[in-house]
This record gives C-alpha cells, structure tokens and sequence, in this order.
C-alpha cells in the first residue's frame, strides 16, 4: 500500500520547557507571593479552569481550617470576574488560610515547582507535567465526559502508588466525601506523601519533547 509505515517508537507526552519547575520549591515559591519554606497545595483545573473544584477548595479550606494552619494554596482558577476572584480570596481569608488566587499561570512550571500536593484535573497535560515535576497529586477527572475517559491518563501512576484519583460528584458537599477525604489524608500524611514522590522519583524521566525534535 501507499499507506506509511509506523516504526513503533513511543516517546511519551511532551511536556513544554516553561511546564518544568526552573528552581527548587522555595524559590518557586518566592516567585509567586507564597512562603519559601512553607507546604503548598496547588489547586489547578488546568488552562480552562473547573467550576467544581473551584466551588469545592474554599469549601474544603473553611472545613479543614486547623489541618491547612501549616499549609498554603496556590489556586489557579481559569478565566473568571475580577470580582469572582477576589470572592474566592476572600473566603480563603475567612477561613484563615494563606493563599494565592489567580486565573491563569503562563510558566506552570513555577507552580509545579512550588507544590508539595496537587489537586487537578487529568488531562494528558495535567498528568504527564505532575509526572516530570515529581509532585504527589488527587487527580480528578473531568465529570461530563460520558466515558470518564481522563481517568485513563492516570491510570498508571495511580497503579504506580504515585498518585491518587477521584471522581468529581460536582456539588462541595459531595465532593467532600471521597475528594475531601483523600486530600486531608495527602496534607496530614507526610510519609504517604514521601511514598508517592518516592514512586514518581523511580519512574524514568523521558525527554519525550526533545526525544520528538531530535527524531524529527
């Protein structure tokens, strides 16, 4: 046939240079308003942002005040009203907890950088950049997909004991009963945490980005 040959070679996702942290976490930090020495939980819907767990962070933090008191959340919202933003923050203060809101983060990268734990989407994206930057995270696949299809991308890492999942029930007060648990375990649980980054640290770190050009 006229058809092309595929040579079987699999590089992996490509992961973009400014997703990959440029320094260590407290500088990282430092770079984006946060404490330099203190544990932060990154909240991400990735670039388009997701209502639920935008609903679901403040609602968590108000409920778990005392277990975030050593804690800070960089929360990267997606696109929404100045006004809309300053609401989220100022929940966050009521709740006493330290945070950072922001709609969108051009170099993701700091924001891996900065996280001890991730709370985020699982899309191809989300997945393959938690992996090359090491960071423990709670995935939480996209709900309106009829296949529930993203819980594919972190399959692996869950199987790996790198990483845990749960389904998004939408509604705060739902979400808080299997994703509002499986994060206060993540944040009170320091050597579950070590565990995971453990099993992310064993994986082998592929360029896939540069494997690509250089085939290319």
């Amino acid at each position: 046939t006229n058809l092309p040959r595929w040579d079987g070679a699999v590089t992996g996702f490509p992961v973009r240079r400014s997703a990959i942290a440029p320094s260590d976490a407290p500088q990282c930090r430092t770079q984006l308003g946060l404490e330099g020495a203190r544990h932060t939980l990154l909240i991400t819907g990735a670039s388009q942002g997701a209502t639920s767990l935008n609903r679901f962070a403040p609602h968590f933090a108000e409920r778990n005040a005392s277990l975030l008191a050593h804690w800070q959340v960089l929360h990267l919202t997606g696109s929404m009203p100045e006004a809309d933003l300053e609401a989220l923050r100022a929940r966050y203060r009521a709740a006493g907890v330290q945070a950072v809101v922001m709609p969108f983060l051009h170099r993701m990268g700091l924001a891996w950088g900065a996280a001890d734990v991730a709370l985020t989407r699982a899309g191809a994206n989300s997945v393959a950049e938690a992996e090359i930057n090491r960071v423990p995270c709670l995935f939480v696949p996209y709900p309106y997909h009829r296949d529930l299809h993203q819980r594919e991308n972190a399959r692996e890492l869950v199987e790996a004991g790198a990483a845990a999942i749960a389904l998004d029930a939408i509604e705060p007060q739902a979400n808080m009963q299997v994703m509002g648990r499986l994060l206060e375990s993540l944040l009170s649980d320091g050597p579950a945490r070590d565990r995971m980054h453990s099993a992310l640290a064993a994986r082998s770190r592929v360029d896939a980005a540069e494997t690509i050009a250089k085939r290319l």
